[in-house]
């Protein structure tokens, strides 16, 4: 059940024993609802009173029987799509070979570091438990 205020109203049975009790009580203006000039639009902003909130733009429909376009409009739409790809690759600032060198340099150390600590940590409970721990048994 929703107040006026915009909470939900609970009985005082269905609150946990001893919740009211030692609480100072608010003031009545404090739990009074708003003013209705004082509604917000869905910016967040406050209208004026009489002031009335902007229509919605309208949603535009496809009719369910016709088919969403013909094979011109599809090929026209890839064409967009394929010219606005290369218009984003010119953005692209792609890396130098000296980048790319040193980057795959960076990921092949630390491939073998991981690989070798695996080794490592396999071989350790392959010694504990006697059996390989690959296996699963």
């Amino acid at each position: 059940m929703a107040t006026p205020g915009g909470g939900a109203a609970r009985k005082k049975s269905a609150r946990r024993p001893g919740a009211g009790a030692g609480t100072v009580e608010r003031p009545a203006e404090a739990s009074a609802p708003r003013a209705e000039s004082a509604v917000a639009a869905r910016d967040g902003k406050a209208l004026a009173e009489g002031e009335k909130r902007p229509a919605r733009k309208p949603v535009r429909s496809v009719p369910a029987s016709t088919p969403a376009g013909g094979f011109k409009e599809r090929l026209d739409q890839f064409v967009r799509f394929l010219k606005s790809v290369r218009t984003e690759l010119k953005r692209v600032t792609w890396p130098s070979v000296k980048e790319v060198r040193a980057a795959t340099i960076v990921v092949m150390v630390t491939l073998l570091v991981i690989s070798g600590y695996m080794g490592v940590v396999d071989w350790v409970l392959t010694m504990v438990f006697g059996t390989p721990v690959a296996t699963g048994y």
